[in-house]
């Protein structure tokens, strides 16, 4: 396990270093990230909807038996669960962004150094 991790630290070191790598490089990691979050968050999102309705739809139907509704109440709690920490995921996400000024994808502003003359 201890090579595994140590392997993938040093592949990624110089991405995290930004030496050996341009700054295209990094902003091309970090747009396919961002278009793969964008991506999966809706799928996710639907999913655990979905779970929620199959929870309340299941405790309705078993109206009669205990057992099938704590089971319907279950799917109920995970998709509220569900549907919560992807909410929390995307807004803090969004935050990250805009707070670091990745607003734009693609493109990481980078600070300059003011010369005087």
């Amino acid at each position: 396990m201890k090579k595994i991790i140590f392997g993938a630290v040093s592949l990624l070191a110089p991405v995290l270093a930004l030496a050996a790598t341009n700054l295209s490089d990094v902003d091309n990691i970090i747009g396919t990230i961002r278009s793969l979050i964008s991506q999966a968050l809706p799928i996710i999102i639907a999913l655990a909807v979905l779970v929620l309705m199959y929870g309340i739809l299941k405790f309705i139907m078993s109206a009669g038996e205990e057992e099938k509704r704590e089971e319907g109440k279950k799917y109920m709690l995970w998709g509220i669960i569900g549907l919560a920490v992807m909410v929390s995921i995307w807004g803090l996400v969004n935050i990250l962004t805009t707070s670091a000024n990745l607003t734009t994808p693609g493109t990481i502003a980078v600070p300059t150094i003011p010369i005087q003359p």
